[in-house]
């Protein structure tokens, strides 16, 4: 038996960007595990208006020491990323931290955000894929969350195309 979708107000990012918008959670999927400091999670939502609205945020609990050679981009400070948050409480060091430290010279790696925005269903599926010179892979975790949505969308379903090659 297929749940009703309950319509609300969702508020996703894209980069800094905030988008802001009624509608309905088709999907909802995350990697993290209990001992990944890293993990990803992705959403498919459809707006009150018939647009789809595809999530994804890269999200991580490391922690680094500035000057670690393993920053690629700045990072801001754990305690302006984190107001309030305690790094010894869920998060992971980095192994530029040493032993004893100043909690002001800790810095935070932040989540990664973005969005692909659609009327059409054929677009956002196009979105899920990987593309790889020039060919394309569904990844698992997308292909999961491509199901889940399926069983809430018809216009999802019914853009489902399978590829054919021939020689």
């Amino acid at each position: 038996m297929m749940t009703e979708l309950q319509e609300a107000t969702y508020h996703v990012r894209d980069g800094t960007k905030l988008l802001t918008f009624e509608g309905v959670l088709l999907a909802h999927i995350s990697s993290r595990r209990p001992t990944a400091p890293r993990w990803t999670e992705m959403s498919l939502y459809r707006t009150a208006g018939g647009t789809y609205v595809y999530e994804k945020i890269g999200r991580s609990r490391v922690v680094h020491l500035e000057g670690c050679n393993r920053i690629v981009q700045p990072l801001p400070r754990f305690q302006d990323a984190r107001p309030g948050e305690d790094p010894d409480e869920g998060y992971e060091y980095c192994s530029c931290v040493p032993q004893e430290y100043d909690f002001t010279q800790l810095l935070s790696e932040e989540d990664r955000y973005s969005t692909a925005v659609s009327s059409s269903p054929t677009d956002i599926i196009d979105s899920l894929y990987k593309k790889k010179g020039t060919t394309r892979e569904l990844p698992q975790m997308a292909a999961s969350l491509l199901e889940q949505a399926c069983a809430h969308d018809a216009q999802l379903r019914e853009s489902i195309v399978t590829e054919e090659f021939i020689d």
